[in-house]
């Protein structure tokens, strides 16, 4: 099985804060984004949501992966 991963090409931005790559596996093309801020996710699954409910009829698979950091104030 051959892997690559392409990161895209984008400036970052301080509001958006995201980086996004494209994963390549065989015929497969996987748009891959990490992001910690909950407004660009919205976005995101939103405009993916919009760009492909007019135009693909095939079903669209979205991982979501979340992660939180706890502080010692929530560590009870």
């Amino acid at each position: 099985m051959d892997i690559k991963i392409e990161p895209i090409d984008i400036s970052f931005d301080r509001t958006s804060r995201y980086y996004a790559y494209t994963v390549h596996d065989g015929n497969h093309r996987i748009l891959t984004v990490t992001t910690d801020s909950t407004q660009t996710l919205s976005k995101w699954l939103n405009d993916l949501l919009k760009s492909t409910a007019k135009t693909n009829h095939n079903p669209i698979l979205v991982g979501i992966s979340a992660e939180r950091e706890l502080v010692d104030d929530e560590m009870i």
